[in-house]
């Protein structure tokens, strides 16, 4: 995640600032296994904290920007990259948002992207098993979340209409009505 700026100080300085936010080198972190990696917990303080080390070691080289814009955990690095929030600020609220996620939705949870089924016929699969659509990227590509027994039935069903189905390494479900407590307690 961390090749491209890799021995640039600019980034090294963000990366130290996110450390001691986080209570361990980011390179320790990135060495982890795989599952821990994917935690919320771990990659969304991550994410953030490797977008703002590549912003300041590429910015010096780069036209300066008009906007700066993110979507989700990427709304609080945009924060960052435009210079509103400082690092450790950002690595914090992507922490805190993080650990608020999971309180709000302790129980074993999936996000899945799906492919190749109509907007409508995913509609009426998440309300017949129980789950959200969380994101719409297409009319016929969209991310849909829940809870694990309800994503089960839900993908199976999806697949007997003929659509592609992958599960994605997310353990919550972003961006559903589950994330209401998390979106209270951040606010």
């Amino acid at each position: 995640m961390l090749d491209l700026v890799k021995g640039e100080p600019e980034a090294a300085r963000v990366l130290a600032h996110a450390s001691v936010v986080l209570d361990a080198p980011i390179a320790d972190l990135l060495s982890g296994s795989e599952e821990a990696l994917f935690t919320n917990a771990t990659a969304q303080p991550l994410i953030c904290a490797v977008e703002l080390a590549t912003w300041a070691a590429l910015s010096a080289q780069l036209p300066s920007p008009r906007v700066f814009a993110g979507y989700s955990v990427g709304e609080l690095a945009a924060y960052g990259c435009a210079g509103a929030l400082d690092a450790q600020a950002v690595v914090a609220l992507a922490r805190d948002r993080a650990r608020a996620m999971d309180v709000a939705c302790p129980d074993p949870c999936r996000m899945s992207a799906v492919r190749d089924l109509a907007y409508q016929s995913v509609e009426v699969l998440t309300r017949a098993h129980g789950v959200e659509i969380a994101i719409i990227n297409a009319e016929d590509r969209m991310v849909v979340a829940g809870r694990m027994p309800a994503m089960a039935n839900f993908e199976a069903a999806a697949q007997g209409l003929g659509g592609s189905v992958t599960p994605l390494p997310v353990n919550i479900a972003s961006h559903t009505s589950l994330m209401r407590p998390a979106a209270e307690a951040v606010h």
